[in-house]
């Protein structure tokens, strides 16, 4: 799996800022601030919403013995992270991970759908997962001044523990794109962050939950964790994963 490396700004002071208000049209930086906020000491009790949501999709998490039969696990000796099992797994010349669900090509009766056989086939829910020469603070600033960039809406967002290490989750919404919504979880070691980025449609019903899923198995299997080079500044467009994202 590569590594995208991300230039290390400063984070915004977040000490005294209130997390009761997010909307996209707050600068960057205070948004920024208001997620960081959200996770330190206390700050969990300013979301409810967003917390009961977690807590049930936790609840969730203990899958039937149907749904682990159905879920299916990738690993490279670098990540390792499970998908239903009808989800396609592909890896870039990059190396960089794509998780897709697409429509199925029989209706409910079980016959086949007629399709062009040069026609590709519709992506209901794409999962990308970056590894970020960069620690948390610096990716999270980057993205959500693209997010807003684009237009998009940051509905909620809330801490969890993922790998054992601290994690944000960011519920994104009205983006530019058939697949308009989007969940994106930033989980930090040390100076490096996994991102995972999902985008679905607001009208699948059932992806959520499977996104969440996703997201809070993957484990990081690289033992030695990569620093960045505070010398070396990347170009504009591979300074965040942002930039790399579907639109």
């Amino acid at each position: 799996m590569s590594t995208v490396h991300a230039s290390s700004r400063l984070f915004s002071s977040a000490s005294s800022l209130s997390v009761s208000v997010v909307s996209a049209s707050v600068a960057g930086g205070v948004l920024l601030s208001l997620l960081l906020a959200l996770c330190s000491a206390g700050a969990s009790a300013a979301v409810p919403a967003a917390n009961a949501e977690l807590e049930a999709a936790e609840i969730e998490n203990e899958l039937t013995e149907r749904e682990l039969a159905e879920t299916a696990n990738y690993s490279d000796g670098e990540i390792s992270i499970d998908h239903p099992v009808s989800w396609q797994v592909s890896v870039s010349e990059s190396g960089e991970v794509s998780i897709v669900e697409t429509a199925p090509d029989v209706a409910n009766d079980g016959s086949a759908l007629p399709a062009p056989p040069t026609e590709p086939q519709e992506i209901l829910v794409e999962t990308q997962v970056f590894r970020v020469a960069a620690p948390p603070g610096p990716l999270v600033d980057a993205n959500i001044d693209s997010f807003i960039d684009e237009g998009a809406a940051v509905s909620r967002y809330t801490s969890v523990e993922i790998d054992d290490q601290d994690a944000l989750v960011i519920w994104l919404a009205d983006r530019p794109n058939e697949l308009s919504s989007a969940i994106a979880t930033f989980i930090g070691y040390g100076d490096e962050t996994i991102f995972l980025f999902s985008r679905y449609s607001p009208d699948n019903e059932s992806a959520e939950n499977s996104i969440l899923r996703l997201h809070s198995s993957f484990t990081n299997l690289r033992t030695n964790l990569m620093e960045p080079d505070p010398s070396s500044r990347p170009p504009s467009d591979t300074a965040a994963p942002s930039a790399q994202l579907p639109r």
